[in-house]
């Protein structure tokens, strides 16, 4: 596939994760969806990291696919929710400048990482954090299991 290509695939798996998500938010909970999006991606990061490591270039392809599904149907759709439900306008600006803010963050901090780690490095860095989420997860999200809108 071409960068083109996998970029327009990654774009169309968050989408099919994002209606996954749908189906799945109200019968296993936000908290135990985040905590299996972190898990999982934490999973997916060290795989796609030693793919990188081994010059396995499709099979990395794969692994960031998969993380864009994952992403699309656990973490990302239901922190949204989460915002949106919990907070007043004004505190869902403020998280969207914020979220955009830390994306701008992201960006910059990419290359320079990458430089100094290299990509296997980099992909390791992050599949720490998601695995440092989990816990956050735990011990700060509560769970919605069984919840209604009432």
């Amino acid at each position: 596939m071409t960068p083109r290509q996998v970029t327009y695939s990654y774009f169309g798996m968050i989408l099919i994760g994002c209606v996954i998500s749908f189906f799945i938010v109200t019968r296993f909970g936000r908290r135990t969806l985040l905590m299996t999006g972190f898990s999982l991606s934490s999973v997916i990061l060290v795989l796609a990291g030693g793919g990188v490591y081994f010059n396995q270039s499709n099979f990395v392809t794969v692994m960031i696919l998969l993380f864009g599904t994952v992403g699309g149907s656990t973490t990302a759709p239901v922190f949204m929710t989460h915002v949106v439900e919990t907070n007043p306008d004004v505190v869902i600006g403020v998280v969207s400048c914020l979220a955009s803010g830390f994306l701008l963050l992201n960006t910059l901090i990419t290359f320079p990482l990458i430089a100094v780690f290299g990509p296997a490095g980099y992909l390791f860095i992050l599949a720490t954090v998601s695995f440092i989420g989990v816990f956050y997860m735990a011990l700060v999200v509560k769970e919605s299991k069984g919840l209604t809108d009432k």
